[in-house]
């Protein structure tokens, strides 16, 4: 893979995640990988008119699973060369309970 490519690559995948917002920072990028961070942005739930808790979080979309919760969900994209591969793992995470909540259905 010439040097030429991933210099590119890097920083395409750099400005992607830029411009997709504060939620996924680039911890660190070589030709080997990428490790990112994600950290969930300030949340609000708001109770509807008809009795149900949404979540309100910024720069996310929403599960669309008829019948089950709508629940926030956070994407980003990256691109992999085309004779790459990739794999990944979950380095860390904390959880957060909630309770109490009746969240809206699709």
């Amino acid at each position: 893979m010439s040097k030429h490519f991933i210099i590119v690559f890097l920083f395409i995948l750099t400005i992607t995640f830029v411009y997709a917002g504060n939620e996924f920072q680039v911890v660190r990028s070589s030709s080997e990988g990428i490790e990112l961070r994600f950290e969930l942005p300030e949340y609000q739930i708001k109770e509807t008119v008809d009795g149900y808790d949404k979540l309100i979080v910024e720069n996310s979309t929403i599960t669309i699973e008829p019948g089950k919760p709508q629940l926030p969900v956070f994407t980003g994209i990256i691109a992999v060369p085309e004779n790459g591969s990739f794999d990944y793992a979950i380095l860390s995470q904390k959880n957060e309970m909630l309770y109490n909540l009746n969240l809206i259905p699709y």
